[in-house]
């Protein structure tokens, strides 16, 4: 059975149940930025090795994280997913295979908060091709690309790198 098998409104629960878990995990994280924010700021305040740590995590966490966007700006609605650590930490792999693991990784989470509808106004579907690129701090960025545009042209006009996948 496929996903186009399923009887009506199902397919609409479940998509419904997926952009709920999205928004409920994009607010878990914005709290814990907050959170970390502040921690950091009395950090700071109280000098030490203790700011250097939590710098250093807040650096680790960025390469686990991507930012869907919903347009080709870096302005536009834009939703956080989380990379698994596996990907991230993966044991005997040189920095190009964990970078080409978070390319693709990004790109599978992103394309399916697209295919779910969430960066549509009506909740229909869409499958555009994301070019993925990485920001200066770490953070990657799947921006939808057309008209055949090459991830590297695009991630160039955004100020960002582009990943090998």
């Amino acid at each position: 059975m496929s996903w186009t098998d399923l009887p009506d409104g199902v397919n609409r629960r479940i998509t419904s149940l997926v952009r709920d878990g999205i928004i409920s995990h994009t607010r878990r994280v914005r709290r814990a930025r907050i959170v970390t924010a502040t921690v950091v700021g009395v950090s700071l305040v109280a000098g030490g090795t203790a700011s250097t740590a939590l710098v250093l995590a807040g650096q680790s966490e960025r390469a686990r994280s991507a930012y869907c966007y919903s347009e080709t700006s870096l302005t536009s609605e834009q939703e956080q997913v989380s990379l698994p650590p596996e990907i991230i930490d993966g044991v005997g792999d040189d920095e190009v295979v964990r970078a080409a693991k978070r390319a693709a990784m990004a790109e599978d989470l992103c394309g399916a908060l697209w295919r779910a509808g969430v960066f549509s106004e009506t909740g229909t579907s869409a499958n555009p091709d994301l070019a993925i690129c990485e920001a200066d701090d770490g953070v990657l960025a799947a921006l939808p690309k057309f008209d055949g545009v090459t991830d590297s042209r695009l991630c160039e006009e955004m100020g960002l790198l582009a990943l090998v996948r």
